[in-house]
């Protein structure tokens, strides 16, 4: 299949070249949409779920943006940084930029604060294009000498006409900034002349022209407006993914594009009945393709439609391609990366610059003479990553960093990363950043980092570290410096300390020469001591098998031993299991050595207070934080919000086995506030809850209005769904998992007759076993459901008509049972104020329209990935977490305006 799969007008289906993009030499961006806008005036543009502009719309405001932008900073070309999300404005503005005769660099607001911050630094833009939404951003990302201009308040009396001005294909049209190797983005500088050419290119290549209608997901949403066609774009962090499927099929969408991280999402939300008769393809880029994707792909996608496997950079624009189609088999278990796109010649390239031979491993490099301009202000960079041709003076080579290897027929298989990316806790992490931010400690000399494998499966990251003061940093001291400078996920494991690092003859470091850092207790400062009881010792069996240590000391820290939030977790389950008590995240933060632990489980009290408050994080100079049934969140909820920030949980009635007292959302709310009145006795009140915990903030926010108390923040993560009428959503949700069943019985059963076509002999009746058995457990598994649930309630009903404490296997199912009539109960009122609402994936846009329609000031929305379940747990949850914080900081910033007394004991 593979020759069947080389990009010639894989679209149309005609085996003629693809016809070459027009020539570009006198063309700039603005003259080519600008060509554009004179021949579709009236065609639309852009559409998104809150407008859609037509050509016409966009060229006007572009020029009046352009206008307004030449009013405060001239003509002159330079920087300027556009902070909005993907839409028709930010389509405007671009395209105002380049209008104005500057460049742009479009900033997301849902970035990284520290992100946008050094990027602003880098670049001394002078000027910051914004709108209303990020409006507030904008302010506090500006330096003294940096201009604003608000495009949703411009001056009507600029001239929406066309500039007269000469743009040069060769001057700068935009610097991306993608992650830097040196613990900071870097910017990647294009040209008109080569940013046209990649759209123009790419257009041509997928045959996008004026009848396409082009949904991108979290990818570049110009190219469309460029060929004439209809740009659609679709923002994942406003609108979710649920929602995806009625977008392309109201909008008669022909072409979809995205990563194929976010194809796997959306695929998710797919149940097979759906019908894409105007969809024909399907292009991904950015990330590996599976063969599990391919069979996806075919499952939910008409025949018709096509599938692209792209592989390119922002450097170079695609330089390969795989088509996939109904009939197309892939035999490993990634997709090749395919065969070089027109004007780009793929190398592979060996240590020493040379081309390697068929079928065996180099450097993939890229030869064009449409290639990025370089790397803004690092030309040491630039010249080391894009060479001179020595056949052709008009080409560069642009060395890609990734590895691949290469058939005889010319497909290319990409092999991963040559540098030192690597993926930890599903997040890519450039394992030099992480050395940077060690390097920065004053007690570091030289710091390597690597990634390995761990004994449980996971990667971990090792750092070794040469001293530079004596006594050197201890680990702790070193974990502590990090957690300020990086993100969680990116701290390492283990930290070895070495008198020097190996090299190789060259004075490289030698990173196979690394010693191993083994099962053996890490050098710590805290002196080894020995289980002294038996619950020291079996907490120290706990350990060394979650750590994968030989040896564990009771007064070792278990993060500094390796331990991280998600292994926090896996921890308590342990030692529930062996000791029969029940523990939360918060408490081994506590209670981080053995001995202490072992002091708080042999005590005959129960571990948790008869109060409902638990101190997260209680030291900090901004106002208090609460926290409603935070769970694991708890843990590393912390590190996102900033030590600055104090937090207080409001934990689960009953983990003490105890009857719970209140059973009502109002109940459990008025007994939650009574707890948050010993802290802060005066508003204003920041307050948030996960799941049932989200309804009862709620509740609490309402009670502290009608008090005369200021709610300055209600986050709500994930809640639970509001409906009017239980027995209808219940009837709906029926008859829907039955259209849902029916459909995934009649895949099933194709895929099985497939399989057992692809087996022989003996090996069909063994497949046909294991299927039933298979089956028939999961039959047993759901028909006994029921039963262990009548079971379990029997059991500690039993326990609470005799008033002794129920069983810790039981308290969880007992307390949810408790929600889950609370919530049937309650009959939620309009909020005088606004929200600040999380979901995860698998909810739809309903849920979110009934909870917006409670919010008398609106709601702002942000999906993250995962379930119900999977979004409170890490990796899902930085991005929360991290815009929780931004809320945090803008509803603090808007009671500065306001002063208020804020009593905080």
């Amino acid at each position: 299949m593979r020759e069947a799969s080389r990009p010639i007008a894989v679209v149309t289906g005609s085996t003629e070249r693809l016809p070459e993009p027009d020539n570009q030499a006198p063309y700039s961006i603005v003259h080519r949409f600008e060509r554009q806008a004179a021949q579709y005036p009236d065609r639309i543009a852009v559409g998104t779920t809150r407008e859609t502009l037509c050509y016409n719309d966009v060229n006007k405001t572009a020029n009046r943006i352009a206008r307004a932008i030449i009013a405060q900073r001239g003509i002159d070309p330079e920087p300027v940084v556009i902070l909005m999300e993907a839409g028709a404005a930010a389509i405007a503005a671009i395209l105002g930029v380049l209008k104005s005769n500057k460049f742009y660099v479009l900033l997301k607001p849902s970035q990284p604060r520290a992100r946008n911050d050094y990027i602003l630094q880098d670049l001394q833009a002078g000027i910051i294009i914004t709108n209303h939404d990020s409006l507030s951003l904008a302010r506090q990302l500006a330096r003294d000498d940096c201009r604003l201009l608000d495009i949703d308040g411009l001056d009507g009396g600029f001239s929406s006409e066309n500039l007269a001005l000469s743009y040069s294909p060769d001057n700068r049209a935009y610097v991306i900034y993608t992650s830097g190797s040196l613990g900071q983005p870097k910017g990647i500088v294009h040209s008109h002349r080569t940013a046209l050419h990649f759209r123009m290119k790419g257009a041509a290549r997928l045959d996008i022209g004026e009848k396409d209608r082009v949904t991108s997901v979290g990818l570049d949403i110009f190219t469309p407006i460029i060929s004439g066609a209809a740009s659609f774009p679709w923002n994942v962090n406003k609108d979710g993914l649920a929602g995806l499927t009625g977008w392309l099929m109201d909008q008669e969408i022909t072409v979809y594009r995205s990563f194929p991280t976010a194809f796997r999402h959306f695929l998710a939300t797919l149940s097979g009945n759906e019908n894409f008769p105007k969809l024909r393809l399907i292009s991904l880029i950015g990330e590996p393709l599976y063969r599990k994707d391919v069979e996806m792909f075919k499952r939910y996608f008409p025949p018709s439609c096509l599938l692209i496997n792209n592989l390119g950079s922002t450097e170079t624009g695609t330089f390969s391609q795989y088509v996939i189609d109904s009939s197309s088999e892939i035999a490993g278990n990634i997709v090749p990366a395919g065969y070089g796109t027109e004007d780009v010649e793929v190398l592979l390239l060996d240590d020493t610059g040379k081309e390697v031979e068929v079928n065996c491993i180099g450097e993939i490099a890229v030869k064009s003479r449409y290639l990025s301009l370089g790397y803004w202000r690092k030309p040491e960079l630039t010249k080391s990553k894009f060479l001179s041709d020595p056949k052709d003076a008009d080409k560069r080579i642009y060395l890609t960093g990734d590895v691949g290897r290469m058939s005889k027929d010319g497909c290319l298989d990409c092999l991963g990363r040559k540098d030192f990316q690597v993926k930890v806790r599903s997040l890519r992490v450039d394992t030099r950043e992480v050395e940077a931010s060690l390097r920065d400690h004053a007690g570091i000399k030289e710091a390597i980092v690597i990634a390995q494998e761990h004994p449980s499966g996971d990667m971990r990251l090792i750092a070794y570290f040469v001293p530079q003061t004596i006594p050197p940093p201890t680990i702790g001291e070193l974990r502590n410096f990090l957690k300020e400078k990086i993100s969680d996920h990116m701290i390492p494991s283990t930290l070895v300390r070495l008198d020097a690092l190996p090299l190789t003859a060259t004075g490289k470091v030698d990173r196979g020469s690394l010693p191993d850092p083994g099962k053996g207790r890490p050098e710590l400062e805290t002196i080894f001591v020995p289980p002294q009881s038996a619950a020291e010792a079996k907490l120290v069996e706990i350990w060394a098998k979650l750590l994968c240590l030989d040896c564990v000391g009771v007064n070792d820290n278990f993060f500094e031993l390796g331990g991280d939030s998600l292994l926090a977790v896996r921890l308590i389950a342990s030692i529930e299991e062996a000791f029969g008590k029940q523990l939360i995240p918060a408490e081994i933060f506590q209670w981080p050595t053995i001995a202490q632990l072992a002091v708080a489980l042999n005590q005959e009290k129960p571990l948790h207070s008869s109060s409902s408050l638990i101190s997260i994080q209680p030291r900090g100079s901004q106002p208090p934080f609460f926290w409603v049934h935070g769970d694991s969140s708890n843990s590393f909820l912390p590190h996102y919000l900033g030590w600055d920030q104090p937090i207080y949980g409001l934990e689960h009635q009953s983990q003490d086995g105890k009857t719970a007292r209140y059973d009502r959302v109002e109940s459990i709310a008025s007994h939650y506030l009574q707890e948050v009145f010993k802290v802060q006795s005066k508003g204003p009140y920041f307050l948030g809850g996960y799941s049932f915990g989200a309804l009862v903030a709620f509740e609490m926010a309402q009670q502290l209005k009608k008090a005369g108390e200021n709610v300055s923040l209600l986050a709500l993560l994930d809640p639970p769904s509001i409906t009017r009428s239980h027995s209808f959503s219940a009837l709906v949700s029926s008859l829907t998992d039955g259209r849902t069943g029916i459909a995934a019985l009649r895949d099933g059963v194709r895929r099985h007759l497939r399989c057992l076509e692809q087996v022989e002999g003996r090996e069909k009746l063994n497949y046909v076993l294991s299927r039933v058995q298979s089956k028939v457990c999961d039959a047993v598994q759901r028909a006994t459901r029921p039963i262990n649930r009548i079971l379990q309630k029997m059991i500690w009903t039993a326990y609470v008509v005799r008033g002794r404490p129920i069983p810790p296997p039981l308290r969880r199912p007992y307390i949810l049972e408790i929600y889950h009539r609370a919530r049937l109960k309650y009959v939620p009122q309009r909020y005088p104020g606004r929200a600040f609402y999380i979901r995860g994936d698998s909810k739809s846009m309903d849920h979110a329209k009934a909870w917006s329609r409670l919010m008398a000031d609106g709601m702002e929305i942000c999906e993250v990935h995962g379930d119900h379940s999977e979004v409170i747990k890490e990796p899902n949850s930085r991005l929360w977490a991290e815009k929780l914080n931004t809320g945090l900081k803008a509803a603090r910033e808007a009671d500065a305006r306001q002063p208020r007394a804020l009593p905080h004991r």
